[in-house]
């Protein structure tokens, strides 16, 4: 094994693959011998030689992650997406804070829409959606495709009653309203429909409604208030306690705007941090981001009066990704030209101009190792 491993590493592959066969020989239950092979030949251009023996690995070692991981990328770049599906979910479970089977993972979910009820895909994708390591964006249309599958969920897409799904919605649902953006026009005529019906009966933050109530708070809050429908009035809210009526309020409109901090039931407290401490706590942030000038013509006046606004993009999650060098990259992206990109500078500078929100910048700044940006744009954040 050791003679195949140093070939292997000499990029002797031809001399490596034979070593790695002969261990296999010896000892066909030796799962990181057959790991290693499929490495290899994927190396040698060798695609279905290599899916045998990573398939051989994971049969030896059904936990062994970073063999379903090879498997599953091989089998995408075969465009088999639906078999790497599940070597990605099972690279997963074995191991849910590596950074590049997470990512794998949700770049695979994220290509895929389904046609078939899957609770526990539902459950994972739903589970996903809640880590603040994941891009939620991402995972939007399949994680629809999925809850189209569902009587209630397609009998309200269709115009049909939506009492029933607001007493039970689907967790999926929930996760889907509180961290994605939902931007189909379907989608958005049933929410309106949703939301109208959920201001008519929400009268107790213990309702049966609650979990949605909020969701659709939260949705409404990324959305920017694009969604069609006349806002609540702010008048009749009061002060010191959150009531049913806030959170109607929130479905239609800016709360930290008519309201003042509010004390609430412990369930409730993460709604108050969302739609009040957070907006007051970014605009305490974003009066302190220093200015370079003034600016003075009209044009960017209007512009950045825009983004102020109507923020964008919004976002709640980076994925999550392993800072790697930019010439490493940027070797992965330009093979031909590899021999002429130039070392990293130390620390690598990068200017984001027009960073809006900050996505971008904390994008290159978790992606490139070493980086030190620096982002402006007109608007304040």
């Amino acid at each position: 094994m050791q003679v195949a491993i140093q070939a292997h590493k000499a990029g002797r592959l031809v001399e490596a693959i034979a070593a790695y066969r002969q261990a296999v020989k010896e000892a066909p239950a030796f799962a990181q011998a057959h790991y290693n092979l499929g490495i290899a030949l994927r190396a040698a251009g060798q695609a279905r030689a290599a899916e045998h023996a990573l398939t051989a690995a994971v049969k030896a070692d059904p936990g062994y992650g970073r063999a379903h991981a090879s498997l599953a990328g091989l089998l995408e770049s075969r465009g088999l997406g639906a078999k790497a599906l599940r070597h990605w979910i099972s690279a997963f479970r074995t191991e849910t804070e590596d950074a590049g089977i997470l990512g794998g993972l949700v770049g695979a979910l994220g290509r895929m829409r389904f046609s078939e009820a899957n609770q526990p895909v539902e459950d994972l994708v739903a589970g996903l959606l809640a880590r603040d390591d994941v891009e939620g964006q991402r995972l939007c249309g399949a994680a629809l495709s999925l809850l189209e599958l569902h009587e209630t969920v397609a009998e309200a897409l269709s115009g049909g009653e939506v009492a029933t799904l607001s007493i039970e919605p689907p967790a999926l649902l929930l996760a889907v309203l509180e961290r994605t953006i939902v931007a189909e026009p379907r989608w958005e005529q049933m929410l309106c429909r949703l939301r109208a019906f959920l201001a008519g009966i929400f009268t107790d933050l213990t309702s049966p409604n609650a979990p949605l109530a909020q969701a659709l708070a939260a949705q409404m809050l990324a959305t920017d208030y694009a969604y069609a429908g006349a806002p609540e009035r702010a008048s009749g809210l009061e002060n010191g306690t959150l009531t049913a009526g806030h959170v109607v309020y929130a479905m239609h409109a800016p709360l930290a705007a008519a309201a003042g901090n509010l004390t609430a039931p412990e369930e409730w407290r993460a709604f108050c941090d969302l739609h009040i401490n957070r907006p007051k706590a970014e605009q305490t942030a974003s009066e302190a981001v220093p200015s370079l000038t003034s600016i003075d013509d009209g044009t960017s006046q209007s512009v950045r009066d825009q983004y102020t606004a109507l923020p964008y993009p919004r976002w709640t999650a980076t994925r999550a990704i392993t800072a790697r060098p930019r010439r490493e990259i940027a070797k992965g992206l330009f093979p031909v030209a590899a021999d002429a990109i130039t070392p990293d500078p130390s620390p690598l500078r990068v200017l984001v101009a027009g960073c809006g929100t900050g996505k971008h910048a904390v994008d290159v700044a978790t992606r490139f190792a070493n980086a030190e940006v620096l982002a402006i744009d007109l608007s304040r954040p």
